[in-house]
C-alpha cells in the first residue's frame, strides 16, 4: 500500500515536471510570436537603409548585392556591419555617417539595431529557460522511482530531495520572468 508520504513525494515530483513542461511550451509560443512581430517592421527598415547607401563603393567594390543578400536571408548582424561600412564611406572622413544620411535613415538604423539586440537577448534567454526546464524535469523524473524508498526512510533525505527540486522550480520561474521581462524592454 502506498503511504501518504510516498504519495506526496510522487505527486510533487510529477506535478513539477508537468507544470514546467506546460509553462515552457506556453512561454516558447509567446516568444516565437514576439519574434514574428519583431520581424514585421524589419523588411521596410532594411529596404530604406539599402536605398540610402545604394551606389556607394567600399574598397572599389559595390557591396549593394551583398547587402541585399543579407537582407533577404535575415542576417541582420552582417547587414548592419556592411551598412556601417557603406555609410561611413558615403559620409566621408570626419562626418557622422548616420546623421549625414538623414534623421529618417538614422531612425531606421536604430530600429534594426534594437531589433537585432532584442532578438539576440531573447534567443539567449529562451535557451537558458530551456536548459533550466530540462534540468529540473530530468531531476524530478529521475527521483520519482525512488519515492517509495524516500518515504520509508523518514529522515531528512526526502526533505532534501524535495528542497532541491523546489529550488530548481523557483529558479525556472525566475528565468521565465526574466525572459518575459526581456521581451518588452523599456524605451531608451
Amino acid at each position: 500500500m502506498i503511504s501518504a508520504m510516498e504519495n506526496s513525494i510522487l505527486y510533487t515530483f510529477s506535478t513539477i515536471s508537468q507544470t514546467l513542461a506546460t509553462a515552457f511550451a506556453l512561454l516558447a509560443a509567446i516568444v516565437l510570436y514576439r519574434f514574428q512581430t519583431l520581424d514585421g517592421g524589419i523588411s521596410l527598415a532594411t529596404s530604406e537603409l539599402l536605398n540610402a547607401v545604394s551606389g556607394t563603393t567600399v574598397s572599389g567594390k559595390d557591396p549593394t548585392l551583398d547587402l541585399r543578400i543579407y537582407q533577404r536571408s535575415g542576417d541582420l548582424a552582417r547587414f548592419l556591419d556592411l551598412f556601417r561600412q557603406m555609410a561611413t564611406e558615403k559620409a566621408g572622413p570626419g562626418t557622422d555617417p548616420y546623421r549625414s544620411l538623414g534623421d529618417g535613415v538614422y531612425a531606421y538604423y536604430r530600429h534594426v539595431d534594437v531589433v537585432l539586440s532584442l532578438t539576440r537577448t531573447l534567443r539567449k534567454r529562451l535557451f537558458n529557460s530551456l536548459y533550466a526546464t530540462v534540468a529540473t524535469i530530468a531531476y524530478s523524473t529521475l527521483v520519482i522511482p525512488f519515492s517509495h524508498a524516500l518515504a520509508e526512510r523518514h529522515d531528512c533525505l526526502a526533505s532534501l530531495f524535495l528542497m532541491v527540486v523546489e529550488a530548481m522550480f523557483i529558479g525556472c520561474l525566475c528565468v521565465y520572468v526574466r525572459l518575459i521581462y526581456g521581451m518588452f524592454p523599456p524605451a531608451r
